[in-house]
């Protein structure tokens, strides 16, 4: 458990890690790496290292709401700092939490001093539905162009529909500049492993899902959406 002080000094560090690592032991080991981590993404941000130019990158910024992204010096440490669709400038902690969680997703996406597997868990946290359209292809380019691998969780049906819809359209040029896809932005299904974890009484099993050229299976959340579209049904009689 962390006491008032140690939140007090999280809250009050946030943007200077070198100082609150040395403060040290009243900080969780998770929050120090963490800070570390994520200025380690900040300062390859700094010096050029990170590529956030690619269209789709681009698009989901602007859905997101983030017209721009700077990384200014203060007290010695990299500060991230952002202008939102009204123009407003800020640093990434006062941020809404969908900005300041995904900005540091992208970061390692587009990192090339990040590492090549990256785990994320549960991306479609406080994203709107469009937003997750374009995560999926952002993700999609991430590893086409940067040959990262992302082992991501998640409970997002749309999220795993668009990943669906760009493998399907992988072999179908014509369907792909239809929908406005590019190369670079969908996925062979080759190279997509999709699993589903299930509750069995006192434990849980991984069942794995084949890939093939449409994609993996998504009945789970298809039933649920039947569901849904029946009891709307039932109520609009």
């Amino acid at each position: 458990m962390v006491d008032g002080r140690a939140r007090l000094i999280r809250t009050l560090l946030k943007p200077y890690p070198e100082i609150a690592v040395t403060i040290g032991k009243t900080i969780p080991f998770a929050d120090t790496l963490f800070i570390e981590s994520m200025y380690a993404l900040i300062r390859s941000h700094r010096d050029g290292k990170v590529d956030l130019s690619h269209p789709a990158v681009m698009s989901f910024l602007n859905e997101i709401g983030v017209k721009e992204i700077t990384v200014e010096e203060e007290a010695y440490a990299p500060r991230v700092y952002i202008r939102t669709w009204t123009g407003h400038k800020m640093p990434l902690e006062r941020a809404p939490s969908g900005m300041r969680e995904i900005l540091a997703i992208l970061f390692a996406l587009f990192s090339k001093d990040a590492p090549a597997v990256l785990l994320v868990e549960e991306p479609e946290a406080h994203l709107h539905p469009r937003a997750l359209l374009y995560l999926a292809r952002v993700i999609a380019v991430s590893v086409n162009r940067f040959g990262k691998n992302v082992i991501l969780s998640t409970h997002s049906d749309v999220l795993v529909a668009e990943v669906n819809n760009l493998i399907a359209v992988s072999s179908k040029p014509e369907k792909m500049s239809k929908l406005g896809y590019s190369k670079d932005e969908v996925l062979d299904p080759g190279a997509v492993a999709a699993y589903l974890i299930k509750p069995e009484e006192t434990t849980a099993s991984v069942v794995e899902l084949k890939t093939t050229e449409t994609g993996f299976d998504e009945s789970i959340f298809e039933e649920v959406a039947r569901e849904l579209m029946e009891r709307r049904a039932e109520a609009l009689e």
